[in-house]
């Protein structure tokens, strides 16, 4: 689902960030499941850990890894006594909180340029690549996609929304190239 412009993303975020449902409450209850506090994605996890090996899920209730600690630590959320299951619902709540906070405040709609920077390390040295697109649409879970892109994308939080007067670069170009190449091979091959 795509729309033209950001009204549609913010009916969206109010009902991720909402409560959970009257149904997870009831078979939460049933299950002595304690999600009254918890969002919806966060309630759907904690479900699904207390029947998992009942309905024939690969894995029952499991510690969040190492690696979703730390990635939550870079988050500022604490996931060290959160199951798999749950440590990555609040992950992905917390992105895509962070998504729609940085979607309202470009304010983007179909036609806006923007940059997209991204930093990478190439043979032990940082390089940013930094380019300019035309958004084409806006994804309902806040996805930002370029016109002419075939299907190339970013989210919000990777975006700088230009004014007309900042832009001088051709679009879909690296304003900025480290390597010479735009990071894309489709585009470096034209």
């Amino acid at each position: 689902m795509t729309t033209g412009d950001t009204s549609e993303v913010q009916v969206e975020t109010r009902t991720m960030s909402s409560g959970p449902t009257d149904a997870q409450l009831r078979v939460a209850t049933a299950l002595g499941v304690e999600v009254a506090q918890d969002s919806g994605i966060v309630a759907a996890a904690r479900i699904r850990d207390a029947v998992a090996e009942v309905i024939g899920e690969r894995h029952g209730p499991r510690p969040a890894t190492l690696r979703q600690i730390e990635f939550g630590r870079s988050l500022d959320l604490d996931v060290r006594y959160d199951s798999v299951r749950v440590a990555s619902a609040r992950i992905e709540e917390e992105l895509q909180k962070r998504n729609f906070q940085a979607l309202a405040g470009l304010a983007l709609k179909p036609g806006d340029r923007v940059l997209k920077r991204e930093v990478f390390e190439h043979d032990g040295k940082r390089h940013e690549s930094v380019r300019e697109f035309v958004v084409s649409s806006i994804q309902s879970n806040c996805r930002v996609f370029f016109k002419g892109g075939n299907g190339l994308g970013a989210w919000p939080t990777e975006l700088e929304r230009l004014t007309d007067h900042r832009s001088s670069k051709p679009r879909g170009r690296s304003a900025k190239t480290p390597l010479g190449k735009t990071g894309n091979r489709d585009a470096d091959d034209k």
